[in-house]
């Protein structure tokens, strides 16, 4: 990926038509277990060019989380971005657009070509 902050996944299946099987098995596991078990393996993949859009409101996570001050006008204490004392967040959101661009000319597989 161009930025260093940022890594992308992606999970194959081990057996040719094993997809329905990894994702059963991804409901049973965290994310953080899955980074844990990595092992650096030599793979020969073609992965297609896409893009995927997305949007994600992370407020009422952050609020299960127990962070709750911040959203209290009453509350929040954001001296140290604004001198406003009546500053507050109402809402925090994410917008997430992943494009990969693959630049190896794809086999046409009906034709072999």
């Amino acid at each position: 990926l161009k930025d260093n902050h940022h890594k992308l996944l992606l999970l194959l299946p081990l057996e040719r038509r094993g997809l329905r099987q990894l994702i059963y098995d991804m409901t049973s596991v965290s994310l953080r277990e899955v980074f844990m078990m990595l092992r650096p393996t030599r793979v020969s993949a073609i992965i297609p060019s896409f893009m995927v859009e997305g949007f994600v409101i992370l407020t009422p996570t952050l609020q299960q989380m127990g962070i709750w001050d911040v959203f209290d006008p009453r509350r929040a204490n954001l001296s140290g971005m604004s001198p406003d004392p009546d500053l507050y967040v109402r809402n925090i959101e994410q917008a997430v657009t992943v494009v990969i661009r693959n630049y190896v000319k794809i086999l046409d597989i009906q034709t072999r070509m």
